[in-house]
């Protein structure tokens, strides 16, 4: 192929040459000799190159992250046990990790919160981590065993005008592949963040019910997060498999924090005003 570039990278020298010696017909030859003796291999050879470049990927990553484990990946139903898990994109020195435990098919946990303390972060570190897990890498964790399952996720959907999809029709076909998966049989973790939006208060409570109702009852495990407190009394129907839990915040001289702790039980805390005041939105008035 670098025989071939002659005639583009030495244009007055080619003519005289290509006619005394045919260059083009002997690069030609001998390229379909090549092809004849070692094209069959290209696309192993391609295959082995692309593998050697992820497994240097997944070396580099557990070299510059010695704190890491490697994961103990099970055969078992669904289950899902880690210790001081954490984003793999924060800075280890801003990094919050937490304990999760999802012990049996049908557990699902209710996450609750104010804005910005951490639940849609929660979902993005448990998915992270399992794909990470299931490449063969180390996970950002003390300790992490799972099951092999499949990632559903409804974390942001987008409407579509060239198809005429609303945003709430784009998530309600999420949700739908969800539910058929786990119907299928597949055993599925699934991690929604405040599904339903896109319609008013009481469909969107009720809808959320059925949904968490139905996964709890097939072989998935899942967590939800809403803003939702009525979505708690589903850990009342089923105390066994569904768990409310929560971030919390703190308001002090007009400033808020969080620590992003992973908390049992349902939140008793909202920013929304309080963030509404501090980007001037007077709603005294």
């Amino acid at each position: 192929m670098d025989l071939t570039q002659f005639r583009h990278n030495h244009p007055i020298i080619y003519v005289p040459v290509n006619t005394l010696t045919f260059w083009d017909l002997f690069t030609a030859k001998k390229l379909s000799a090549w092809k004849k003796s070692s094209g069959a291999s290209l696309e192993t050879w391609l295959g082995v190159i692309s593998e050697f470049e992820v497994q240097v990927s997944l070396a580099g990553l557990a070299y510059d992250n010695p704190g890491w484990v490697y994961p103990e990946i099970t055969e078992e139903l669904p289950v899902l046990h880690a210790s001081s898990l954490g984003h793999p994109l924060i800075n280890p020195e801003e990094r919050i990790c937490n304990d999760l435990d999802l012990p049996s098919p049908g557990t699902a946990l209710i996450i609750t919160g104010s804005n910005m303390s951490g639940k849609s972060t929660l979902l993005r570190t448990v998915g992270l981590n399992l794909v990470l897990a299931y490449a063969g890498a180390p996970v950002c964790a003390a300790d992490l065993k799972a099951a092999f399952m499949p990632i559903y996720s409804k974390m942001q959907v987008v409407d579509d005008l060239t198809q005429g999809v609303s945003t709430y029709y784009a998530e309600l076909t999420r949700i739908k592949k969800v539910i058929e998966a786990a119907r299928a049989g597949e055993h599925i973790i699934y991690l929604l963040d405040e599904i339903f939006k896109g319609t008013n208060s009481k469909d969107r409570i009720l809808g959320t019910k059925a949904v968490i109702r139905m996964l709890s009852s097939l072989p998935t495990l899942g967590l939800l997060t809403t803003h939702d407190l009525e979505l708690a009394v589903l850990a009342d129907e089923n105390p066994e498999l569904v768990k409310n839990y929560h971030f919390d915040d703190q308001i002090e001289d007009n400033r808020i924090s969080f620590d992003y702790k992973l908390k049992p039980g349902v939140s008793t805390s909202t920013n929304a005003i309080a963030l509404m005041k501090m980007v001037g939105i007077d709603v005294d008035n």
